[in-house]
């Protein structure tokens, strides 16, 4: 998005875009109209880690996130250790492979918005006893750390 606006391609671009430095350089941004929370995306039977930190103090776990998207600058600096180039971060080209790389066990979070966790939760597939039910049931890849990543931040921190 960032590029085709630049580029002239588009007049404007309205997504969830996260403003930083070095998009502010190439375009021009309005006052941000909504601040995006990151949640985190684990399998149901997740049981290693319920918060952030304790995500971060197991060496052994991996992240799944797009380059430059928040929930790769959250991963990097609200929970990492903000090395851009931190070996537990796994890019992955889209959110859905992301989503499918968690299930299949290759990575053990995701960060999504309100908006991608909304929108998982509608496509859980329900059985028969639970149409009547508000809550999705517990799948694979379900989101049982409802709490949001402590950071609420419209804008990453720019790189050192």
């Amino acid at each position: 998005m960032i590029p085709a606006v630049a580029q002239g391609q588009y007049d404007i671009g309205m997504d969830g875009i996260t403003i930083n430095a070095e998009r502010d350089e190439q375009i021009d941004f309005s006052d941000p109209y909504m601040t995006s929370r990151q949640f985190m995306l684990v399998r149901a039977d997740e049981d290693r880690f319920t918060t952030p930190e304790e995500f971060a103090a197991d060496e052994s776990l991996l992240v799944g996130a797009q380059t430059g998207t928040t929930g790769f600058y959250t991963a990097i600096y609200d929970i990492l250790d903000g090395d851009e180039a931190n070996p537990r971060v796994i890019i992955i080209d889209d959110f859905g492979a992301t989503v499918q790389a968690l299930i299949s066990g290759d990575i053990d979070l995701v960060l999504v918005d309100c908006g991608q966790r909304a929108q998982l939760h509608r496509r859980q597939p329900r059985r028969p006893q639970d149409r009547r039910r508000s809550p999705p049931p517990k799948t694979s890849a379900s989101s049982s750390h409802p709490a949001p990543i402590s950071s609420n931040r419209s804008t990453p921190p720019s790189p050192p």
